[in-house]
This record gives C-alpha cells, sequence and structure tokens, in this order.
C-alpha cells in the first residue's frame, strides 16, 4: 500500500489539488488536472494529465495552455484538447 495518492480535480478542484501537490508533495503521485481556470506558481515532480475543453472561456484556454507548458518543464504532461 502507497501512502501517495493519485488526485484528480475538475475546475475550482483541479486549483485545490495543485495547491495541495505543491504543500504536500511527498503525498502525491500524480494529477489530473480538468478545465482548470485557476493556476499556481510552481509544480511538484508528478505525472500530470490535463485536459482543455476547447469551448472553455478564452482566459481559462490561456490557463491551461500555461500549465502545459510549467508542468512539461518539470516532468511530465499529456495534455488532451476535447472538442473544437
Amino acid at each position: 500500500v502507497s501512502s501517495r495518492m493519485f488526485m484528480a480535480g475538475f475546475s475550482a478542484g483541479a486549483y485545490f489539488i495543485q495547491g495541495f501537490s505543491l504543500h504536500y508533495p511527498n503525498a502525491v503521485s500524480g494529477l489530473a488536472i480538468l478545465s482548470s481556470g485557476y493556476s499556481v506558481k510552481g509544480f511538484p515532480r508528478v505525472p500530470v494529465l490535463l485536459v482543455i475543453g476547447g469551448a472553455d472561456h478564452p482566459e481559462s484556454l490561456q490557463v491551461n495552455a500555461n500549465l502545459a507548458t510549467l508542468s512539461a518543464t518539470t516532468w511530465l504532461t499529456v495534455l488532451l484538447r476535447l472538442g473544437n
């Protein structure tokens, strides 16, 4: 049994898991960030699944694009853009 967990969050929940992973990096094995409208500065070294809705608000699309760049420079990101 592992003491680390994989966390998934949608919208504000995605923002929450980003902050949690920065405060408790040893407790997180990976993140699934789904349509986050906000991002935190910094990123833990864990695998990330980043899902962006093609019809999301333009500001949210930009935040998610920034997240993809940030997380790709720190570890691993799989980016899915759904829709348009």
